[in-house]
């Protein structure tokens, strides 16, 4: 695995941990994220994307280690462009969230988006 995911792994996870006060903790706001996301410009755009695929391997690669319970459970099938949909509408319907940290953002509108349905 490369370092930067090393990184990016040991600053969300110290992040959530410490229950993180601010964005500041885990790399960024919400708002900040979503401003990328939604911008003209393609280098933003892409490291929008690029920040929330490795969101979305972080996590999933930790739940699949058991470091963590799976927060969110979307269908073999659902496309890294749905992800970032889902989010970008939870973020509408939550403009109180804007000041949340990003990455605690991405998994509590995926957590609520894609349900984990208990057998």
């Amino acid at each position: 695995m490369p370092v930067k995911f090393y990184l990016l792994l040991a600053a969300v996870v110290l992040g959530i941990s410490l229950g993180s006060t601010g964005a500041e903790a885990s790399g960024g706001a919400a708002s900040d994220l979503l401003t990328d996301c939604m911008s003209k410009d393609p280098y933003k755009r892409g490291f929008c994307t690029g920040y929330v695929a490795g969101a979305d391997h972080m996590f999933s690669t930790l739940a699949a280690r058991k470091k963590i319970p799976r927060q969110y459970c979307p269908g073999k099938e659902t496309t890294l462009g749905e992800l970032k949909s889902a989010w970008k509408k939870w973020m509408a319907n939550h403009p109180d969230r804007l000041d949340a940290a990003a990455d605690v953002s991405l998994i509590v509108a995926w957590k609520e988006t894609f349900p984990c349905v208990k057998k």
